[in-house]
């Protein structure tokens, strides 16, 4: 069996006409639909032994969240090894709490800052609070998840 490096595994696919993008839309399909899976899990394990009501469009609230973190960390990704672990968590918990998932926040800090942040929109889609229109963080999303193949796909084309 043949093992390849991570570099070499990336010029690899880079010498392929569209390698690097089947490989990553295909990463980013599957930790989609795994996400999905654990949210559905998790959903139907509330409805069943806490009868809370199934509602689509909460399950849809938190696709857009996931499509939102997997963006992110797409980007994050693009860090160093050594600084990715340590910057990845300081940015989650700042967002954390200025989405107000550490500290209730009251609806005007929502709607003045938290909304603003992947789970502030969604703790004030669920409140009912005014945010913004479903559209956008799901632009936000595919922006951040465009920009992150193009940065890759970038720093692979530099490092062959």
């Amino acid at each position: 069996a043949i093992t390849l490096s991570r570099s070499d595994l990336r010029r690899r696919l880079a010498s392929t006409r569209r390698g690097l993008a089947l490989d990553y839309g295909a990463s980013i399909a599957a930790l989609f639909v795994l996400g999905l899976l654990q949210i559905l899990i998790f959903t139907v394990s509330m409805r069943l032994l806490m009868h809370s009501p199934f509602r689509i469009a909460e399950v849809l609230l938190l696709a857009v969240y996931l499509a939102l973190v997997l963006g992110l960390g797409q980007l994050l990704s693009l860090l160093d090894q050594s600084l990715r672990l340590y910057l990845s968590l300081l940015i989650l918990l700042l967002l954390g709490i200025a989405g107000g998932c550490f500290f209730q926040l009251s609806e005007k800090l929502l709607s003045l800052v938290g909304q603003y942040t992947p789970q502030g929109w969604v703790l004030s889609r669920l409140k009912g609070y005014d945010s913004l229109p479903f559209a956008v963080p799901l632009l936000v999303a595919l922006l951040l998840l465009a920009l992150g193949y193009y940065l890759q796909k970038r720093r692979v084309i530099s490092e062959g």
